[in-house]
């Protein structure tokens, strides 16, 4: 391999929506970076042998989005601590001698895509989902003082097993309910979609509400 020439990519499925490789390797070409971005579109049953594959091909490391951000941590050698809290990764660096470490920065992603003058302004607000990008913005929102969280999801149940981690902010409170039966938004002062409706089939480019 030649010296400090990146090989990177994402992982996730179905990945034919995402243009991350074209995002990605346009910010290589504007440094001077030497590399290449890559999609690799994998079942789930793969996913270990995936990151097996990279590590041996020599891999700086890479992203993982829909459905893989919480399942791909069980594989991971080291988490940091936002990630460990938050339950969902996004980004994978694997070092020179094999390990893996994991990081979550779906967390500023979110935040800093928020007008500084309006993130203390945030007291009620609404999400739609509870995978691992849902609970990145839960994390955001509760280090951004939101006092009330409404999510929206399909299996009531399994979100709060999953949400339970974030009962010990006693700063902000979090309410679950039915996707299907969304109401009360107008007084939302942020609403995001965190579910992977509009990303596919029919029903890409649209939101569920």
């Amino acid at each position: 391999m030649k010296n400090n020439y990146l090989k990177l990519g994402i992982i996730g499925y179905p990945l034919s929506h995402s243009i991350s490789p074209i995002i990605q390797c346009a910010a290589l070409k504007s440094t001077t970076l030497n590399g290449f971005y890559d999609k690799f579109e994998i079942q789930q049953e793969n996913l270990q042998t995936q990151l097996k594959v990279f590590i041996d091909n020599e891999f700086s490391g890479f992203n993982v989005t829909i459905p893989y951000k919480i399942e791909i941590m069980k594989y991971i050698d080291w988490i940091s601590p936002e990630a460990r809290q938050i339950g969902a990764i996004n980004t994978v660096k694997i070092n020179k001698n094999g390990t893996s470490q994991g990081y979550n920065t779906d967390i500023y992603g979110f935040t800093n895509s928020i007008p500084i003058n309006y993130r203390k302004n945030i007291k009620n607000a609404k999400i739609l989902g509870c995978g691992g990008a849902a609970l990145a913005v839960i994390y955001g929102l509760q280090e951004l003082g939101t006092k009330n969280i409404t999510i929206y999801v399909r299996n009531k149940q399994k979100a709060s097993q999953i949400l339970d981690k974030f009962s010990n902010k006693i700063n902000s409170y979090i309410q679950i309910e039915d996707i299907n039966l969304i109401k009360n938004l107008e007084d939302a002062d942020i609403l995001v979609n965190a579910t992977p409706l509009g990303t596919k089939g029919e029903n890409q480019n649209k939101i569920p509400i």
